[in-house]
Formats: C-alpha cells, structure tokens, sequence
C-alpha cells in the first residue's frame, strides 16, 4: 500500500508545476476555437486541462529524469531492454510477485486509462475502442523509444500493458457513461 500511496503523491507533485501551462493552453484555446465558429464549454476546458496535466504527471512518471547519453548504466545496474513479448510479465510471475511487481503490471495499465476515458469525453471521433487504443499503442511507443535516451529500461510489455489500460479506460467511458448515464454526460462542446 506504501508504494502505491508513493506513487500517487509522487503524480500528484509532479502535475502541480504543470496547473499554471495547462489553465494558459486552455484560456488560449477558447477565443481560436470561437474565431473558427466552435464552441466551447467549462467542462470540455476543465477536462482538457485535465487531460494535459494527465500526460504532464506520466511523462514525468515513465521518463523521469533528463535525457542523457549513453544510458548505460544507473546505480551500477545494466540498462536492459526487452523485445520479447510477455517475457517480463511471465518472471514475475515465476518468481513470485511481490507487492512491488504487482504495483508495477497494475500501474502500467491503469497510468494509460486516461487516454481510453478521457478523449472519448471530450471530442466526439475519438469514440472507438481503436481510436483509443491505437493512442495509447502509440504514445507508449514514444515513451518506449525516449527511455532509450534516459534512465530507464524500455519494454515491450509495457507497451503491450499500457495499450491494455488504454482499453480499459475506454471501458469504463463505454459501461459507465454511454450505458448508465445515457449518452447524456459529456465534456464535449456543442460544437
């Protein structure tokens, strides 16, 4: 329960400095929005401030420290990679998982959520499952490739975990708002 907590506070601190960035996208984006005739309401505006501090709190998360190179060693550790699809997910399973492994196959999966809930809510062509999950294929495919150049070991099952929560969260927008709400629940402008 610690670690999870840590992680929590530690997304928490890291969306903070980002609050003042992502209330200025979304001042700024109303009056380019009214120029091209859209409208816009304070729900879409809050929930695109929120997705922007979102990617702000997991691209601190998944890269962390400043690009460097080489990345080849940290704390006297190998850098490893791992191209072999389910191998990571399988050793920590066949070794036991611990509290930490557990927090770590869980936590790639519900740090992409966000990108199959939020999306959908706030523009209506982001309303499919593989919109959705092709987004998260693809952001978790940049974070992968930019660990390359930092502190960080990048993996294939990260990618296939974070695609995961990415279909997950789209879940949770499909069962809880399209099915129990109506349809009626939106961030979307009316435009």
């Amino acid at each position: 329960m610690g670690t999870v907590l840590y992680y929590i506070w530690d997304t928490l601190k890291s969306m903070l400095p980002a609050i003042p960035a992502a209330v200025l996208l979304r001042l700024g984006a109303i009056p380019l929005r009214r120029r091209k005739g859209l409208a816009t309401t304070l729900r879409h505006e809050a929930g695109a401030a929120a997705l922007i501090l979102w990617m702000a709190a997991l691209l601190v998360q998944t890269l962390g420290r400043p690009l460097v190179w080489p990345p080849v060693w940290m704390n006297n550790i190998p850098y490893e990679i791992n191209l072999i699809p389910l191998y990571t997910i399988r050793e920590i399973f066949a070794r036991g998982a611990t509290g930490y492994a557990i927090v770590n196959l869980l936590g790639n999966v519900l740090i992409f959520a966000p990108i199959g809930l939020l999306p959908p809510l706030l523009w209506r062509r982001m309303d499919r499952l593989g919109l959705c999950c092709a987004a998260g294929f693809s952001l978790s495919l940049f974070i992968e490739i930019a660990q390359l150049f930092s502190f960080r070991s990048p993996d294939v099952d990260d990618l296939l975990l974070n695609t995961l929560g990415a279909g997950v969260g789209f879940a949770v927008y499909y069962l809880c708002l399209k099915r129990w709400a109506g349809g009626k629940f939106r961030l979307r402008s009316r435009a």
